[in-house]
């Protein structure tokens, strides 16, 4: 029987390959099944240079050439393009039905007759190249969709399969904000490189930008029945505590914290992403589970104080929230956050079914 790539991890000095009987898979987040799926990938031209930090990551002689080239990568239908004799792809994950919904994808090249992870290494650990704003799945970027971000009432016109320039630098800066005021010492998503390109429809320009950040695995924490990928999850809760405290101690909140931006890192860590989505604390909330500290909403809010307040050490954990304020709140915000909330309810759950 043949088997279909669904994803990557990291361990040791070597990335692991995940396989299922099926391309699909479940995420809890989604209401549809979602699929794995190998887009081609071809090479553009462009007068844009890309951004990256000198001197930092071990890169790939042909992923050096496609940066010194000036050369963007963007999703295609031609299974044959080639780029300085390498073929590249991306392994993309998509709703079932709705296949054109997606960005981001892990990059791979051809070895011979099967496709492997392009990875790059960090104090010689490796990593494996995400591209964000490549394109979608059917090749190119194919329409204009309006979108509601996950987590809040917020619509936007989005290009399909593409990132905006303005989005492309917010999350290179995050990046590059967190991890420089951790040294790049902590586990997380590292920024390996970005460029910003001219998008023309219809007589319209749009900035667009592509992102290549480096991620241990493709694996988030609401993903289920992911193949052979087997795991003992830890506590969504202490996932989100750790992150946050990791955030706010840079000055950053997470405006959508939820288990699907948790990617797995290694058998302790799940860690945050979508950089894209972090916004200075001095802000003000813009959901329920948005505030000023590293101790969330939910925690002031009785079942779930007395459940969880031990992963949260902080004198705020101690002190109800008022019920005024918690009233309009939720009156207010609480449709924005719906998904946190089915994360809270769902892991509450299995701590009193165990097993």
């Amino acid at each position: 029987m043949n088997r279909h790539l669904l994803g990557f991890y990291c361990e040791g000095h070597l990335p692991v390959s995940i396989s299922g009987d099926t391309p699909f898979f479940k995420d809890k987040s989604q209401s549809a099944r979602m699929v794995a799926t190998i887009v081609p990938i071809k090479c553009i031209q462009t007068q844009s240079e890309w951004l990256m930090i000198p001197n930092m990551f071990d890169v790939p002689q042909s992923l050096q050439s496609v940066f010194d080239q000036q050369l963007i990568l963007t999703t295609a239908t031609d299974e044959d393009s080639k780029t300085n004799h390498v073929r590249y792809a991306v392994l993309m994950h998509a709703l079932e039905n709705a296949p054109e919904m997606a960005r981001t994808g892990v990059l791979l090249h051809r070895v011979r007759d099967s496709w492997e992870p392009m990875v790059v290494k960090f104090r010689d650990v490796p990593y494996l190249v995400e591209c964000k704003g490549v394109g979608s799945p059917l090749g190119g970027y194919v329409s204009f969709h309006q979108r509601t971000q996950a987590g809040t009432s917020k619509t936007h016109t989005r290009v399909t399969g593409g990132l905006l320039q303005e989005s492309m630098s917010a999350e290179f800066e995050n990046l590059m904000r967190v991890q420089s005021y951790h040294q790049f010492t902590v586990p997380g998503i590292l920024p390996l490189a970005c460029i910003g390109f001219e998008f023309i429809t219809n007589e319209n320009t749009l900035n667009m930008g592509l992102l290549l950040r480096l991620t241990r695995s493709n694996i988030r924490y609401s993903y289920e029945d992911f193949g052979s990928f087997s795991d003992d999850k830890p506590n969504v809760y202490a996932m989100f505590s750790q992150q946050n405290q990791l955030l706010f101690s840079a000055g950053l909140r997470h405006q959508n914290l939820t288990a699907n931006n948790l990617v797995y890192h290694d058998s302790s860590h799940y860690v945050v992403t979508d950089y894209e989505e972090l916004t200075p604390i001095y802000k003000a909330p813009t959901s329920l589970d948005s505030d000023a500290s590293s101790v969330p909403l939910f925690l002031k809010i009785y079942p779930f104080r007395f459940l969880y307040q031990s992963l949260y050490t902080t004198p705020e954990a101690n002190v109800f929230f008022d019920p005024t304020i918690a009233n309009q709140e939720i009156d207010q915000q609480f449709i924005q956050s719906q998904p946190i909330l089915k994360d809270y309810v769902s892991a509450t759950r299995s701590c009193f079914f165990q097993g």
